[in-house]
């Protein structure tokens, strides 16, 4: 990716975390490279890193939503 996406990519999450937000990452793909930068924006922002296969994505995204909502109460 351009240095100019990437800068406005971390922007963004750290706008979002400033913000307060819970973020989840749901990487899909097993690039090397993708799987570092993720990681490391998941430990910038103090989120999670969520690694579905491709037939469980759905299943991850809504177990992952009612997770959230659990520990919010």
């Amino acid at each position: 990716p351009h240095p100019r996406t990437i800068a406005h990519t971390v922007r963004g999450f750290d706008d979002v975390a400033r913000l307060g937000a819970q973020v989840t990452i749901f990487r899909l793909g097993n690039d090397a490279g993708l799987a570092r930068f993720i990681d490391q924006i998941a430990r910038r922002v103090e989120g999670r890193v969520v690694v579905p296969d491709l037939d469980g994505l759905g299943a991850a995204v809504v177990g992952d939503y009612l997770r959230s909502r659990r520990h919010r109460r």
